[in-house]
């Protein structure tokens, strides 16, 4: 007895143990796995060991959640190493619409432009945040009260409206005989004149009119549509000229008198300077003016002639002259003393005429 009392208590202990590895942290060396983390605005749900999934299937899971210090959650995932996730498979929390744990599952985002790479180990991730059912149901609960109040009203109004209909059989039977007597009249005139029609239409030849005016009623509208449209734009055009040539002449109109009297004193100047001119070129015609002088007495340019010759060379005989003033100033610059000696005693050294 005590031998198998032993036994048992050593399987128990053994099976135990088998279970704490299984369900614990054993699973984890037996899976290669890789690590990738996500932020997350909101990370109200996830906690440890939260499923991570792709297409409805567990792909990992969470191994640890923190609170990052600009706000917002940081998730370590562990990805089994089997599972490949693209860049543009989004991470999004979610969970079921009347409660339940939280998962995140990546879902493909074509609409965000991201590239259809691989996530690699070590990759950061930016997750969205899940929709709370509870703050979808608080924000149409107004509207939801709200259209139950309206249902509510249109309730009340057609029972007040059956009562008073009630009223009005119970107490006016006569008038809704004659009510009903009206509408059977009017019935029949209804028919007469539908009888009428009938007989109207029924020629062949009219109807093949009525037809062919329907036929061609669209096309007539659609005409009738483009004049109106390039009416418009014609219209449109005109009021755009009008304004611009509005704008133009509306500066001119407010300046009017000013713009009048500045033209007039620029005729008046135009026409002082033209007289200028007239009296000039009457002077330039002129047979004892200087200029006609100068061009048709003979006399005169030669004498200018000759004054030029006779400058020119007075200007070669000065050359000489400049250049003895030249050395002389420059050796008295240099050595005032010894040319003032030299000027008192002609030297070897000073050139005097």
């Amino acid at each position: 007895m005590q031998f198998r009392v032993g036994v048992m208590v050593l399987a128990t202990f053994s099976i135990t143990g088998i279970l704490v590895l299984l369900f614990g942290e054993l699973p984890a060396f037996f899976h290669r796995r890789y690590t990738v983390f996500i932020t997350f605005q909101d990370g109200s749900g996830v906690v440890r060991d939260t499923p991570i999934k792709k297409s409805g299937i567990t792909i990992g899971r969470v191994t640890n959640v923190e609170l990052k210090e600009d706000a917002g959650a940081l998730v370590t995932a562990e990805i089994d190493a089997d599972r490949k996730l693209m860049k543009n498979e989004v991470p999004r929390i979610g969970s079921s619409l009347i409660g339940g744990d939280a998962a995140i599952s990546f879902v493909k985002r074509d609409d965000l432009g991201l590239p259809a790479e691989e996530i690699q180990p070590g990759d950061l991730l930016v997750g969205e945040d899940k929709v709370d059912p509870t703050s979808i149901l608080s924000e149409i609960e107004d509207p939801v009260n709200r259209a139950l109040m309206s249902v509510e009203l249109a309730g009340q109004e057609i029972s007040r409206l059956a009562q008073r209909l009630n009223r009005v059989l119970a107490s006016e039977d006569d008038q809704l005989s004659r009510i009903v007597d009206k509408a059977e009249r009017t019935l029949d005139n209804l028919n007469k004149s539908m009888d009428n029609i009938n007989e109207i239409t029924g020629d062949p030849e009219l109807r093949a009119n009525i037809k062919q005016a329907a036929a061609d009623l669209p096309k007539l509208l659609a005409d009738a549509h483009a004049t109106i449209e390039e009416m418009q734009v014609a219209i449109g055009s005109a009021n755009r000229t009008l304004k611009n040539v509005e704008d133009i002449t509306a500066p001119l109109a407010e300046r009017s008198e000013e713009i009048a009297s500045k033209v007039d004193t620029t005729l008046t100047t135009l026409n002082y300077a033209l007289e200028g001119v007239g009296r000039f070129t009457d002077r330039l015609n002129d047979s004892e003016g200087t200029v006609a002088q100068l061009l048709n007495n003979p006399d005169l340019y030669h004498n200018l002639n000759n004054t030029v010759l006779n400058i020119n060379q007075l200007t070669k005989d000065l050359r000489p002259v400049v250049g003895d003033i030249r050395v002389f100033t420059d050796s008295l610059a240099r050595h005032p003393g010894g040319v003032l000696r030299d000027a008192v005693r002609p030297g070897a050294g000073t050139k005097f005429k």
